[in-house]
């Protein structure tokens, strides 16, 4: 009797510990309890120029991207986060096409939190004046910030300069450079705001060199014509986001030009503009997102950089292991006697290099092993520009390359040329001058005897 009392009251505690109701013989009522687990989430915001695209970056990759509203702000919410330290960097492309330095930070991210990461992107900059200047020349320098925003130009040797923003974000310094001697100056700026506790780091620096052209000449800087227009980049407009691992990319220059191609700041190739200064090539990413800018050149005088340009791959290409050495790509006085050579180093596995020398009549296919470098060398039997691209297959992966050729005629084999047709057209004169002297002298000689 005791035992049952004691189940009884042990089961009576049990349902009063979880909760739980007798049955009473009445229908029992229920009720969804929803559960409810909280998301681990990074917020990044800042400020950046008026409507500026704002690209976040992890590991050399996009994670995503944000539109900056009027005033410069953004804010973006990373979904579905990684625990554990992140480091993103976060940039933005002003209007004009001009990117911004990559502003990087680390954060420590918690599961089931939001964490976030604020920072203020600095200023894009833009030398507006030539690269080499006379002693006593202004300096203008532009570019975009937060609108209304405070912008300190970090001077040479110490000092700074400050301007504000227009609504636009849009600033611009004129630096009278006449405290400066001759020599190579870098600059840079940075960004704040009345009423933003945070500032930004420094841009992207910008250099420029003083040069008094009256003295002896300097050889060592380089000055580019103002004639010389930059190139127009026309397609994919910037900003575009492709479909796919490739696309077309074209523009517009002076006709017969030569474009020199910069991905990411560094020399990718180049071509010829046509006679009407219409140029384009096929790209392929190994990256994303990548940037471009060009250049147009005539007889080894090159204008200045054309505006930047941003693309975004949704798909990229597997990276081969060779190297391409071209002279990097340019060439301006290969005459017709001498020999192009394109080098090629494979670090490993086999691969397949198709190369189009561009005078249309031979397209080569060399099988590559990587033992050693291997070099192969062209001719060209005609003065003229040649377009040629090299192609390499690896597995997968693909390689390609573009190169501009401008050939002429031996310079010296002219000259040579034309120094023995004028001595054969000096000797013939004399030995026939001398003849009819002779002749003369000899009828005067007959008369008088």
């Amino acid at each position: 009797m005791q035992l049952r009392q004691l189940l009884r009251v042990a089961v009576l505690i049990l349902f009063l510990c979880l909760g739980l109701t007798l049955p009473t013989g009445a229908a029992s009522k229920s009720s969804d309890v929803t559960l409810t687990i909280p998301d681990t989430t990074i917020s990044l915001q800042g400020f950046a120029a008026p409507n500026a695209i704002v690209v976040f970056i992890e590991n050399g990759s996009v994670v995503g991207t944000a539109t900056a509203d009027a005033t410069g702000f953004y804010n973006k919410v990373l979904s579905a986060q990684a625990t554990g330290l992140r480091t993103v960097g976060q940039y933005f492309t002003d209007k004009e096409g001009v990117r911004s330095e990559i502003t990087t930070k680390t954060v420590s991210v918690t599961s089931q939190q939001n964490t976030l990461l604020e920072v203020f992107i600095p200023p894009t900059i833009t030398r507006r004046s030539n690269a080499t200047l006379q002693p006593g020349s202004v300096v203008q320098l532009s570019g975009y910030t937060i609108s209304n925003g405070l912008v300190t130009l970090k001077l040479p040797f110490g000092g700074s300069q400050k301007v504000t923003a227009n609504k636009d974000g849009f600033y611009e310094f004129l630096y009278d450079s006449s405290p400066l001697g001759e020599g190579g100056y870098t600059v840079s700026v940075s960004g704040s705001k009345s009423g933003i506790a945070q500032k930004s780091e420094q841009s992207i620096d910008v250099q420029f060199s003083i040069v008094d052209e009256s003295g002896p000449a300097r050889p060592d800087f380089v000055v580019s014509p103002n004639q010389l227009p930059p190139p127009v980049p026309q397609s994919p407009d910037d900003g575009s986001v492709i479909e796919g691992n490739s696309t077309q990319i074209s523009g517009e220059s002076v006709p017969g030009a030569q474009i020199n191609i910069y991905e990411n700041g560094i020399l990718y190739g180049s071509i010829f503009a046509d006679d009407s200064g219409r140029w384009s090539f096929e790209y392929i990413a190994r990256f994303s997102p990548v940037t471009f800018s060009f250049e147009a050149c005539i007889n080894g005088q090159c204008s200045v950089l054309s505006k930047t340009i941003i693309l975004y791959f949704n798909d990229i290409v597997q990276a081969c292991s060779a190297v391409f050495e071209l002279a990097n790509y340019r060439f301006w006085s290969l005459q017709t006697e001498e020999a192009l050579s394109l080098d090629v180093f494979l670090s490993s596995g086999d691969g397949i290099l198709y190369v189009d020398w561009g005078d249309s009549t031979l397209k080569e296919r060399f099988d590559h092993d990587a033992d050693r470098p291997q070099s192969y060398r062209k001719s060209y039997e005609k003065a003229g520009d040649y377009n040629g691209t090299a192609r390499f297959v690896q597995g997968d992966c693909e390689v390609v390359r573009y190169f501009s050729v401008q050939v002429s005629d031996p310079l010296n084999a002219n000259f040579v040329w034309s120094f023995w047709l004028f001595l054969a057209t000096v000797v013939l004169y004399s030995a026939n001058r001398y003849y009819r002297l002779r002749q003369e002298n000899d009828t005067i000689e007959l008369k008088y005897k």
